[in-house]
């Protein structure tokens, strides 16, 4: 066994025998496939994405013994035929090949020959089919699969079937071994070489991670060569793809984790091999640096705030990822991963197979987690500052991304009492429509839109943040000389160079603890429609009487077709704005004159509600767009505002006067 010592084996067992749990937990991750096994004679499997439902951006209901009817959990609605049907199949594969893994442990664990022989029927069973499955898939950003229908999944399985057969390989005969890794294992690494993208991607972490992991157990040193030295390796990527704060060139938490995921699986099974990468003074540290980097973000319960793909509203706490830090903790014992790994920890949530497998005994007392304000200026990142009653703001300016960023350049997202009041509304799963039509696009973010159409990467002129009392955030992106921060990764054009081209913006906020304020300019040289937006979680209690009622803002086609019951009135001087948000209330004072003010509603993640939206709308080809923001519980602390000679007056109810410019 490769990935475990005779002492590990010996520690692991003792440990589930002191806390049955483990095995309880262990045997309902496997109740299904220790029922039925699903091997089907021919490639079945399409993208697990088009398990969703169309209309309310959820994960239909997945029952493993009915392969032909796939309930919505909000309505009942049922779907058959495809794309569901593929989907379906590739969750059931999925849960075949991840529970072998599981059945190994067990078998480890108890000596029950009943797990041993479902692993057996599982690795034998596929090894069997794979060879004859043709090379099929059809999902975007990706390559086509063996297994699966994408070549990311087929790694995504391989590896916890090379974690199987590493723990159970003695118990198979010389004639099965040879089967299984030619016909499984070396089937499926070719496969993955062949369709590898030359990019920095997440993708190409777990490709790198599997082969690699199949070269280390089969003794072959050109698949291990080929993960970790070649161009686009795991050295290439760690060296390539991390920004200099830790945060991965993505640019969004889940695929920071999601990354950090393979470099994980590959780094268990190399740790007691020359090939580890924690053992190598720089990528260790390298990979130390991306774990210990999300502590950055989170707020006093641990939650994340939501931005890009992966993001969901009212952001995702980091006990989620606990997983990630059971090893890294054991291994680096440092004061930060102390902190993730126990962060929000209560009784019953070690009960994992990476505590059992990798993590430490007990944790000694972990010190408190203080938030503090964290602004990349250096590296043209993600920043986020703190204040009373879990206010929270995030500021976006940072170079694209590709795939998985979106095009909200200086967006932000608000978070106060709890709740994602202006937050970034993240996506839901890729195969759902709106993905592509509503959640990802520059519309639906709390940034300026030009035309209705994506910003372009652009160049990130600037980053800046001022911390203090008053911290302030500043950002630059510009469209000029062809000149953009698109990074060395397959990206599908979604967006429209014409809107943007010769464009500037600029983006500050001045944070108050229990207001902000934005000032947002644009510069062009085209009289196309420029729309502030910020959408709120809450409705609009005071819309002007003088409102007047909208089919629509948008070309069919557009996101923001996707809006509803819209009105405008025309701006005029400071205009206030009040929104009920449930718990809490906010209030926006905007400088509206010479821009049309709309109101509209439109769809939340997931799709069962809807948001408000509040858009400010101009063609000029020069504008500043001028809020105060405010988050409240009863009383609003700021009176009136005022603006007069490129400044801004608030007026607090204690008395309190502060003058901003507005001039950036």
């Amino acid at each position: 066994m490769i990935s475990f010592t005779e002492q590990d084996v010996e520690k692991i067992r003792k440990r589930a025998k002191a806390e049955p749990k483990y095995v309880e937990k262990l045997l309902e991750a496997t109740k299904d496939v220790r029922r039925k096994i699903y091997i089907p004679e021919k490639a079945l499997s399409t993208w697990s994405q088009y398990y969703m439902c169309p209309k309310h951006s959820v994960l239909l209901k997945f029952d493993y013994d009915d392969s032909e009817h796939y309930v919505c959990p909000v309505d009942g609605e049922v779907f058959t035929g495809e794309p569901y049907t593929g989907a379906w199949w590739c969750m059931a594969a999925s849960t075949a090949l991840g529970g072998a893994h599981q059945l190994a442990v067990l078998y480890m664990i108890t000596g029950d020959e009943s797990y041993l022989k479902l692993v057996h029927e599982i690795l034998l069973g596929y090894a069997k089919v794979v060879p004859s499955y043709e090379v099929h898939g059809n999902v975007p950003y990706n390559k086509p699969g063996k297994i699966m229908a994408q070549v990311l999944s087929d790694a995504g399985v391989l590896i916890p079937i090379i974690r199987a057969y590493d723990i159970t390989k003695d118990t198979f005969t010389k004639e099965e071994q040879e089967l299984i890794e030619k016909d499984l294992l070396l089937e499926v690494a070719n496969h993955i070489m062949t369709h590898f993208t030359e990019q920095i991607h997440n993708h190409e972490v777990w490709l790198c991670a599997a082969v690699g992991m199949v070269g280390i157990l089969l003794d072959n040193k050109e698949l291990v060569d080929f993960a970790l030295e070649r161009k686009y390796g795991l050295k290439y990527q760690l060296d390539n793809s991390v920004r200099e704060d830790g945060m991965w060139f993505e640019g969004t938490i889940y695929y920071h984790f999601y990354a950090l995921h393979a470099f994980l699986d590959f780094e268990k099974f190399a740790r007691y091999t020359k090939y580890s990468l924690f053992a190598d003074k720089k990528y260790g540290a390298k990979i130390k640096q991306m774990l210990e980097l999300p502590l950055n973000f989170v707020d006093v319960d641990g939650i994340f705030p939501s931005i890009n793909d992966g993001g969901k509203p009212q952001g995702t706490h980091l006990g989620l990822k606990r997983d990630h830090y059971e090893y890294a903790y054991s291994y680096f014992k440092s004061e930060k991963l102390l902190k993730a790994v126990t962060m929000g920890l209560k009784d019953g949530d070690r009960i994992t197979t990476e505590a059992l497998l990798y993590g430490e005994e007990t944790f000694p007392p972990a010190p408190k987690h203080e938030v503090k304000n964290y602004g990349g200026n250096m590296y043209g990142s993600i920043g986020i500052v703190h204040g009373s009653d879990k206010r929270s703001l995030m500021f976006k300016a940072s170079p694209y991304g590709g795939e998985h960023d979106h095009y909200d350049r200086l967006g932000i997202g608000f978070y106060a009492f709890g709740k994602g009041v202006c937050s970034d509304l993240g996506t839901c799963r890729y195969g759902a429509p709106l993905h592509y039509e509503y959640y990802k696009n520059t519309a639906t973010h709390n940034t300026v839109c030009i035309n209705g159409d994506n910003m372009p990467a652009g160049k990130i002129i600037y980053s800046k943040f001022e911390d203090g009392d008053m911290p302030v955030f500043d950002g630059a992106v510009a469209w000029k000389d062809g000149i953009s921060d698109m990074p060395d990764s397959f990206t599908i054009k979604q967006w429209c160079d014409e809107s943007y081209e010769g464009v500037t913006m600029k983006r500050r906020v001045h944070w108050f603890d229990k207001y902000f304020v934005d000032i947002f300019t644009v510069e062009s040289d085209n009289d196309l429609h420029k729309d502030w937006t910020l959408h709120i979680n809450g409705e609009l209690v005071n819309k002007p009487e003088n409102a007047t009622k909208l089919d629509k803002i948008a070309d069919d086609g557009k996101p923001q077709s996707y809006l509803n019951n819209i009105s405008t009135v025309e701006g005029e001087g400071v205009m206030r704005f009040d929104y009920d948000c449930g718990e809490c209330k906010l209030s926006i004072h905007s400088f509206a004159s010479g821009k049309d003010v709309i109101f509209a509603k439109g769809p939340n993640n997931p799709s069962i509600d809807e948001i408000s939206y509040i858009i400010q709308r101009t063609n000029a080809k020069n504008v500043t767009y001028i809020n105060v923001v405010e988050a409240y519980k009863d009383d609003a602390v700021v009176e009136s505002v005022q603006y007069a000679d490129n400044k801004l007056i608030i007026c607090e109810k204690d008395g309190t006067k502060r003058e901003v410019s507005t001039q950036i």
